[in-house]
């Protein structure tokens, strides 16, 4: 990928808080990931991928609102280690947040038709986000300080839970600028993308996902991004630390120093 592409990338992610790579993986990789989330969810017992409480079915696998989410995806599915970066993804992600952002964490997510609408939501604080959520606390941010990358293992489209997506420059205002309780927002961008695709969001961006009508699994690898100014998290991925496996630039990219 060019410069000039990625520099277009990066110019997205400050001028509207997101952005988008299409079909980034090929066919083949797509379908290990699936077969991992099939394999996953009925490890867990084939659940419905929905819980208004949160319930811890094992180890590092909750039911939530958000769906069955596997913490420390890394750890769980090491043979999906080379799948976590790409090249021109890396470049768009260091080229917002700068040359030594690194990996915080990673995670997959399973839903179904019986998750609802997923109302309206941002990231501030990475995995700590409910902190600032439930406080009230919308702090600003004059540079990029954490990110996140959604891996969609299927097609993102009408019956199977669009992205909403509400655009923002990075020094913008954090607070929510229209009703939390409302399922459209005026200015909001509904995303559809064909699955291998990855869509790199910057913490502070708000976003909602419409609920999936149609049967089968709706999933994503998630990863958490940060710039050694971002605050540390009361949570961590201590299992990225030392990791050894998934090539020289996923190396590149793991936790430096005690």
């Amino acid at each position: 990928m060019s410069e000039e592409v990625v520099a277009t990338h990066v110019r997205q992610l400050r001028e509207r808080g997101y952005t988008v790579f299409e079909r980034t993986y090929d066919d083949a990789e797509v379908a290990r990931l699936s077969e991992t989330m099939t394999r996953l969810h009925a490890l867990a017992g084939s659940p419905e991928c929905y819980s208004r409480e949160p319930r811890r079915l094992a180890p590092e696998i909750e039911l939530c609102t958000t769906g069955l989410v596997f913490y420390k995806f890394i750890k769980r599915c090491p043979e999906h280690a080379d799948l976590m970066v790409r090249p021109d993804i890396v470049a768009a992600i260091r080229g917002y947040a700068g040359q030594d952002v690194e990996l915080e964490l990673t995670g997959a997510v399973i839903a179904d038709s019986h998750r609802p609408f997923f109302a309206w939501h941002t990231h501030i604080g990475g995995i700590d986000d409910s902190k600032y959520r439930h406080a009230g606390i919308w702090p600003r941010f004059d540079e990029p300080q954490r990110l996140m990358t959604l891996l969609y293992v299927q097609d993102i489209r009408g019956d199977n839970g669009p992205l909403l997506v509400y655009p923002r420059r990075v020094e913008e205002p954090t607070a929510p600028p229209h009703d939390l309780s409302a399922i459209d927002w005026p200015g909001q961008i509904e995303l559809e993308v064909p699955r291998g695709s990855v869509v790199i969001m910057d913490q502070c961006t708000w976003h909602a996902v419409r609920a999936k009508t149609s049967a089968g699994l709706r999933s994503f690898v998630g990863c958490y991004f940060k710039s050694p100014k971002a605050p540390p998290t009361e949570w961590v991925d201590e299992s990225i630390r030392g990791f050894a496996g998934g090539g020289e630039l996923l190396q590149s990219l793991l936790p430096r120093g005690s």
